[in-house]
């Protein structure tokens, strides 16, 4: 490693605190100087966690908000020089964060953010049509659903989804809204779709659903999953909605190659 790469180094990691650092490549960590560099690192960071986390925003206030990223900083400063990726253990702190005791749902929450720009930054795919499948009733249960690379899926014990949905920015709910959330369990599907990321509520069987898609299971096992937590689930109203949403992503063409002859 060069002299030159040898103090990037040593100054990046003075500026996450890491002490020793800055004797190390030359240069005193209670400078001026350094105190700017330190002093602006620490504002990128607090900013960026922020813009990461917009709905744990609209739910804390931009004080509190605030305060809690400066906090995480401290344990948790960021290792890549790209700040929209800032934030990936910020759940797991907001659930050990003692100010954030009355608020259980929080770190659920924050988890949805992350995923929520996982969805955002996965590779595209081709959505698959409605009109691909099969046909015939023994085709159709042994027909494979490939989940777009963009899903992400979440289930949780809290009605975190809800409240997600409700207060991401530029939703603006009612007091009507918020009186109407039920403390259940449930989950989450995000898919990028159009360009955009869209969501879906889940139930417990539409979750168990989707997890069997995602394992490789057969259509008539992802529907026998489900009907065994409701027997009510309805398959045929999931799945149009998962159409619509493009939650599919449309099966690789055979290589001639590789495939049967």
């Amino acid at each position: 490693m060069s002299d030159l790469a040898k103090f990037q180094e040593a100054f990046a990691l003075a500026l996450r605190g890491q002490a020793g650092s800055a004797c190390n490549a030359g240069f005193a960590a209670d400078t001026p100087g350094f105190a700017v560099y330190k002093n602006n690192f620490t504002k990128a960071s607090i900013d960026a966690l922020v813009a990461n986390y917009p709905t744990i925003e609209r739910l804390v206030g931009s004080e509190w908000l605030g305060a809690c990223a400066h906090a995480f900083l401290e344990v948790c400063p960021p290792s890549s020089p790209i700040l929209a990726d800032y934030g990936a253990g910020f759940a797991d702190f907001l659930d050990g964060f003692e100010p954030a005791a009355d608020m259980p749902y929080l770190g659920s929450v924050a988890r949805l953010e992350r995923l929520w720009f996982e969805a955002h930054a996965a590779a595209d795919a081709e959505p698959m049509s409605v009109a691909a499948l099969p046909r015939d009733g023994e085709g159709l249960a042994a027909t494979r659903l490939r989940l777009h690379p963009s899903v992400r899926l979440a289930f949780f014990d809290q009605p975190a989804a809800t409240i997600w949905r409700l207060n991401r920015p530029p939703a603006d709910p009612s007091d009507d809204d918020l009186a109407k959330i039920v403390w259940r369990a449930e989950g989450l599907l995000l898919v990028r779709s159009g360009g955009e990321v869209r969501s879906r509520v889940l139930s417990a069987p539409d979750h168990r659903f989707l997890s069997l898609c995602a394992a490789g299971e057969p259509l008539e096992g992802c529907a026998t999953g489900a009907l065994e937590r409701d027997p009510t689930f309805d398959v045929a109203a999931l799945l149009a909605d998962l159409f619509e949403l493009e939650t599919f992503a449309a099966s690789p063409a055979t290589s001639p190659l590789t495939g049967d002859n």
